[in-house]
């Protein structure tokens, strides 16, 4: 069964850090993780999907082949990828959407989407273990 693994940061009013963790199996629980990443203090999640190979880093030795991360702020969703296929980008979101900065990411404005669009990545990401096609990415600088 195809799955992915999604780990956030989320501050409590003081600022204070404690962590969010969930894997991902099913639309309902693509759901439940924009749900979480909506709440107040919520950060940006790193996100691997556990279909797709590891590769070999001599600092950190087995490491995801990709890097992925999700964040949902005022609104929008907002989505970042590289893999050895891709260079890092960012969605071409609505132009209006604010630029979001949290723990592991940093989205420029206008890179934000909807919460319907972020959902359409996710779930293609969940099936297919390849960045989503279904949305529209910014050519790296």
């Amino acid at each position: 069964m195809m799955s992915f693994r999604a780990v956030w940061t989320v501050l409590n009013p003081e600022g204070e850090p404690s962590g969010g963790e969930m894997v991902v199996r099913d639309p309902a629980d693509i759901d439940r993780l924009i749900a979480a990443l909506s709440e107040p203090g919520a950060t940006a999640a790193m996100v691997h999907h556990s279909g797709r190979p590891k590769v070999y880093d001599e600092d950190l030795g087995e490491v995801p082949d990709h890097d992925m991360t999700i964040g949902v702020w005022q609104g929008f969703g907002y989505l970042s990828f590289a893999d050895l296929d891709h260079d890092f980008a960012h969605l071409d979101g609505v132009p209006g959407s604010p630029g979001f900065a949290a723990d592991y990411a940093e989205y420029p404005a206008g890179s934000g989407v909807t919460l319907q669009e972020l959902r359409a990545a996710l779930a293609e990401f969940l099936e297919s273990a390849q960045r989503p096609t279904r949305v529209n990415w910014r050519e790296p600088m």
